[in-house]
């Protein structure tokens, strides 16, 4: 007996098969039984192209990360009846942006919102960064020349930045995925801001840490 699927939210960069192989299996499958599920894009790349690739492979909709409330909620809208109280939420009010675009270190109060003012849940996230080792698996694809490996690095360290609100370590990432395609010998020089950028990081959450 199977759980009747209503919706799939969809993470394009999955480890083992990325979400646009997934969602065309899907489709596949779905032309024997006529069925049809909704599924929506996740995806930290917000390039028109990607947008492009997904809707060609068969999903519904696109979401960028970080992923807000309000635009998940209004996506899930477009396919499903939303219970009354979460469909009041949504009335006249304007949606948030998905990306706040903002060249900050870190905008503690973006990510006071995304995660509803929870302070323990904000320092969790806060020791998690200290054990995070993707800026050095990212420094050893770069010295190996793994271009495909830099390529899921990047793609990683940008949604996990516009997750918690490093803005300008986002951008950083976003350029190396463009140096990826444009101009590679750029990188060794981008992979350097970033890196610092990560230690300025990592200085002023040991400072917030000490203020709490």
């Amino acid at each position: 007996h199977q759980i009747p699927i209503d919706l799939i939210l969809m993470d394009i960069q999955m480890p083992e098969m990325d979400g646009i192989e997934t969602t065309k299996r899907i489709r596949e499958q779905e032309k024997k039984s006529g069925n049809h599920i909704p599924i929506v894009a996740l995806t930290a790349g917000a390039l028109k192209e990607e947008k492009e690739k997904c809707m060609a492979a068969g999903m519904d909709d696109f979401l960028t990360k970080p992923l807000q409330y309000k635009n998940l909620l209004h996506s899930i809208q477009k396919f499903l009846v939303l219970p009354p109280d979460l469909a009041k939420s949504l009335d006249k009010k304007e949606l948030q942006k998905e990306n706040p675009g903002k060249k900050t270190r870190f905008h503690q109060q973006d990510l006071m919102e995304r995660i509803y003012h929870n302070e323990a849940v904000f320092y969790q996230l806060i020791d998690l960064a200290f054990s995070s080792d993707d800026v050095v698996h990212l420094e050893d694809a770069i010295q190996k020349k793994a271009l495909d490996t830099i390529k899921k690095c990047a793609h990683k360290i940008k949604g996990y930045a516009l997750n918690m609100s490093f803005y300008c370590l986002a951008d950083l990432a976003k350029q190396l995925e463009t140096a990826l395609v444009q101009d590679v010998s750029q990188i060794p020089a981008i992979f350097q801001e970033l890196k610092e950028e990560w230690h300025q990081i990592l200085e002023m959450l040991k400072k917030v840490k000490e203020n709490s």
